[in-house]
């Protein structure tokens, strides 16, 4: 019985060894057939640039200031020729410069806060298409013939606001007698806002330039008075003040005729001779009684 007992358990520790040889092999080839792990690389760091935007919504027609730019951070991969872009190499000099390409300019078109400002959404005086930006919805820019002493002698500026006049001959028939020519003038159209003077729509105090064209603007039956005022008569500019509440000046005192301006002429004048102007069905330019 002892040796058969000796026997089973030799044969017992004899498989024992060889299963734990026949697993110890397998698990081996198990892990030298795994496949190796995966090394996830860190994508590499975006290049950035600052790229000029716009720091508020704006319209078409919105002066742009430094408060409504600002530079904000762009992938240089997705940067467009059209952008203004600065890096951090750029001196101030010259970021001050690209900001000068836009500052003082007007919106185009409408521009989103956080849109790039590229090439032809801003336009700058001297630019194509500047003046019909900087005009207000339903108005029109009239160009009218100026002199040193009717354009205000270089001192009018564009954005003064102006009452243009006008002055004419009249030939006056005297029944039995010759024809009187006499001269009036009258405001022909007031409070309006000076666009430019000659090709320039912004001025100088310092450097004052005399020009021979006033641009202005005016709604369009406004701009058919004025193109009807031009042939009539010579047209002058009068400078309004910044604190003036008048809105219809030709209301308060209807044409000047030139006796009224000459005390020489108001002498020999002839109350007769000067005729009723009757406008829009009310008076107007009406010799005032004899003294």
């Amino acid at each position: 019985m002892k040796a058969r007992f000796l026997l089973l358990l030799a044969i017992n520790v004899v498989l024992l060894i060889a299963v734990l040889f026949i697993t110890q092999s397998w698990m081996s080839n198990r892990r030298e057939e795994a496949p190796a792990a995966k090394v996830v690389k860190a994508p590499p760091p975006v290049e950035l640039v600052q790229v000029l935007t716009a720091s508020d919504n704006l319209t078409v027609g919105t002066l742009v200031k430094q408060s409504n730019i600002t530079w904000t951070p762009w992938p240089k991969k997705d940067l467009a020729d059209a952008f203004i872009s600065k890096t951090a190499d750029d001196p101030p000099e010259k970021v001050t410069e690209k900001e000068n390409q836009v500052i003082g300019g007007v919106a185009r078109f409408p521009l989103a806060k956080g849109q790039p400002i590229v090439t032809g959404l801003i336009v700058k005086p001297g630019d194509r298409g500047f003046l019909a930006a900087i005009l207000s919805p339903d108005k029109r820019a009239m160009a009218i013939s100026v002199t040193a002493s009717s354009g205000g002698a270089g001192l009018f500026m564009p954005g003064d606001r102006v009452d243009v006049i006008m002055t004419q001959k009249i030939k006056i028939k005297q029944p039995g007698a010759d024809d009187v020519e006499r001269m009036a003038s009258e405001i022909l159209i007031p409070d309006v806002k000076l666009l430019a003077i000659d090709q320039k729509v912004s001025g100088d105090p310092s450097d004052p330039k005399v020009g021979r064209t006033a641009m202005i603007e005016v709604s369009p039956r406004q701009a058919e008075t004025l193109a009807l005022g031009g042939e009539l008569g010579s047209l002058s500019l009068s400078l309004r003040s910044l604190q003036s509440t008048e809105n219809d000046l030709r209301s308060r005192g209807g044409a000047m005729w030139d006796y009224q301006a000459s005390l020489a002429l108001g002498a020999e004048n002839n109350q007769a001779t000067i005729p009723e102007i009757i406008r829009g069905g009310g008076k107007g330019g009406e010799a005032p009684a004899k003294n």
